[in-house]
């Protein structure tokens, strides 16, 4: 970075330093006695020579940056969604001027990704207000551009709280894009048909025309989901509850009568 002038000094937000009391960033940067250990996690690790952050920490923040940008375009393609007529609404229906439906948890995850990237970038125009940077560019593109060049002014800075919630606001934006815009890793159908009820839009109760399918999303969690109603969910472990008490259950009232059943065939053969 190229040594500020004394007016750009003079713009420059002030940050507290023992022994040189509140100096402009560029000076900050200089004087500040940095932590020997990473301030994220269980700070057992090593920082960086004049950082806040370890080596991992500090790619961890270039990922989730860099994430940002490049799934920007899939979360826009994801918010608008197709959905399924709700119990009691006729499919093709619709109000004249309403919203189109959006992905809530699709705009969520983008309304956390603008919230850590603008965060980040209201610090450093304050901190460095020579920067210039465009009305034009957007959340993907701004990302983008912090994980080329800004990641270890995040790292650096004279404020430890400012690189620990840059961090923590950055990886949580991460995670949830990840959640929203990654496919499940796999499926397998599963010989069984859902149990549950729906309403085809006529007012009754009708068994669940759906089947089974078995889904390892990207955490490694596995839910049983039916291939109708995306509503007719359970955990893999309780389905399997389920599953050895309806065996048993099974066992115990169809055994006896099949037996007794099997007898007297034989017998009028």
């Amino acid at each position: 970075m190229t040594k500020p002038t004394n007016a750009e000094l003079q713009l420059q937000k002030r940050y507290l330093v023992p022994g040189r009391g509140s100096i402009p960033y560029s000076l900050a940067i200089e004087h500040t006695d940095y932590p020997r250990y990473c301030i994220i996690g269980d700070q057992h690790e090593p920082a960086e020579a004049r950082s806040n952050l370890c080596f991992g920490c500090w790619k961890q923040l270039k990922y989730d940056l860099e994430l940002i940008h490049d799934r920007w375009d899939n979360l826009d393609d994801a918010l608008m969604t197709s959905r399924r007529p709700s119990d009691g609404e006729r499919a093709g229906s619709s109000t004249e001027g309403s919203a189109a439906p959006i992905d809530l948890r699709v705009s969520e995850a983008m309304g956390l990704a603008r919230h850590a990237v603008y965060s980040i970038l209201r610090t450093l125009v304050e901190d460095q207000p020579f920067e210039v940077f465009t009305t034009t560019e957007g959340t993907w593109a701004l990302a983008g551009r912090l994980a080329r060049r800004h990641v270890g002014y995040i790292a650096s800075h004279p404020d430890e709280q400012v690189t620990e919630a840059a961090y923590i606001a950055t990886w949580k934006a991460a995670r949830d894009i990840e959640k929203v815009t990654h496919p499940p890793i796999t499926t397998q159908p599963i010989e069984s048909h859902c149990h549950q009820f729906h309403d085809p839009g006529d007012g009754s109760r009708r068994p669940c025309p759906g089947q089974l399918v078995g889904v390892v999303m990207p955490d490694g969690t596995t839910t049983i989901q039916c291939s109708e109603d995306p509503d007719h969910w359970i955990p893999m472990d309780e389905w399997l509850m389920l599953q050895t008490r309806r065996d048993r259950l099974a066992k115990k009232y169809t055994s006896a009568p099949t037996r007794r059943l099997r007898g007297a065939s034989q017998q009028g053969a």
